[in-house]
């Protein structure tokens, strides 16, 4: 008898076990795609009603909220770096921006829409506006109180403008600020495509079989 050899067959590897990016636990049967991410079957059933529904008046509130906090937050950054370096930096208004429109886009857990872009925009602009009134405060002598401020609110939110004019690139740098406040609230489409065969956590993958091929 003719000896016998023997090659192995190529097959491709078995596909590589995924971990779900919602819940975070190893994918078992089938995944989906989601924005180019994979998700378990029940974390992607979970995705489509959270997209589907409506924020509600209660997302808003927590929007106003989140945006009024990071405007704050900014207006303060604003103060100090030009306290502590003597200058004033309009670049600021970038970091106004995304502090902004970050805690806006997490008050509505990632939705975003127009209405949250309007928000985002308007209290961006107020926050960079209103971080001139320290430095109205103390060319005052720190008379400056609340029912001063509410009087002169008109004449606060002109301010970015009234510099922009004396200075063009303050007034490039305050509508970078907006974009980034207004490109992080965006709404993000959903693009969902699947099932796809996961591999089993820690399944081995099968040896490929040997098959024979008879000799010359």
């Amino acid at each position: 008898m003719d000896d016998l050899q023997f090659e192995r067959a190529e097959f491709g590897a078995a596909p590589p076990a995924r971990n779900c990016t919602g819940c975070h636990q190893p994918i078992v049967g089938h995944y989906f795609d989601v924005n180019g991410q994979p998700f378990c079957e029940a974390c992607t059933v979970s995705i489509r009603q959270a997209h589907g529904d409506s924020p509600g008046g209660a997302a808003f509130g927590r929007a106003l909220g989140a945006g009024l906090v990071a405007g704050a937050v900014g207006s303060s950054l604003y103060y100090l770096v030009a306290k502590i370096s003597g200058y004033q930096l309009s670049i600021i208004a970038i970091a106004v921006g995304f502090l902004v429109g970050r805690a806006v886009r997490w008050a509505t857990g990632g939705r975003g829409g127009v209405i949250y872009q309007v928000l985002a925009v308007v209290l961006t602009y107020a926050a960079i506006a209103f971080s001139w009134v320290p430095f109205l405060a103390e060319r005052e002598s720190g008379r400056v109180g609340v029912l001063d401020i509410v009087q002169q609110t008109p004449a606060i939110l002109s301010l970015p403008i009234m510099i922009g004019l004396e200075r063009p690139f303050s007034l490039v740098i305050l509508g970078i600020g907006l974009w980034e406040a207004w490109k992080f609230t965006a709404p993000v489409p959903l693009a969902i495509s699947g099932p796809f065969a996961a591999a089993a956590p820690g399944a081995p993958a099968s040896p490929p079989p040997v098959l024979p091929t008879p000799g010359p």
